[in-house]
C-alpha cells in the first residue's frame, strides 16, 4: 500500500457489534495507528447490546478523507450492514477507498452482502479480511496492525 494511506477507519452505527469495535479502535491506537471511528448515524448510535461509542467523525466528515484509507473496518452483522447498504455516502465511501487499494475486514456472515454496499466483487477475496469472534480476535488485531505497520 501506499505511504499516503494514513487512516483506518471503523464504522460506527445503530445496532453495530461493540466488542469487535472496542478491541479494534483500542489495540490499533494502542500501536500508534491513527483510527477514526466514524459515525454511519451521526454522533450518537448504540450497539446491539446498548453500549454507546462516540464517533470521532461523521460520515460526511470522512468522505473526504476515504483517499487516505489504509483500512476499512466493519464491525457488524449482516442485518445491520442491510440497513446501512442503502445509503449513497458509504457507497462512495467504500468506492474511494477501495480504488486506493483499502484492505476492508468484516465479519464473516457479512462477506457476501458487500457488493451491497459497493465494493467490487471482482477484488472481494484480495481486498477483505474476515475478522473470528471471541478471544482470537485480539491476535487477528495484532497481524493487523503488523501488517499495517510495515
Amino acid at each position: 500500500m501506499p505511504t499516503s494511506h494514513q487512516y483506518i477507519f471503523v464504522l460506527w452505527g445503530a445496532q453495530c457489534e461493540e466488542a469487535p469495535a472496542a478491541i479494534f479502535v483500542s489495540e490499533l491506537r494502542a500501536a500508534g495507528l491513527r483510527v477514526k471511528v466514524v459515525g454511519l448515524d451521526g454522533i450518537h448510535a448504540n450497539g446491539t447490546h446498548g453500549l454507546a461509542l462516540l464517533p470521532d467523525i461523521t460520515l460526511s466528515q470522512a468522505l473526504p478523507l476515504a483517499r487516505l484509507a489504509s483500512c476499512i473496518i466493519l464491525p457488524c452483522a449482516p442485518a445491520t450492514l442491510q440497513r446501512m447498504a442503502g445509503d449513497p455516502r458509504l457507497q462512495e465511501f467504500v468506492m474511494l477507498a477501495q480504488a486506493e487499494q483499502a484492505l476492508f475486514v468484516v465479519e464473516g456472515a457479512v462477506h457476501p452482502q458487500l457488493p451491497q454496499i459497493g465494493l467490487n466483487s471482482s477484488t472481494l477475496g484480495e481486498d477483505v479480511l474476515i475478522y473470528p469472534l471471541g478471544a482470537a480476535l485480539f491476535d487477528f488485531t495484532h497481524e493487523i496492525i503488523h501488517a499495517l505497520s510495515g
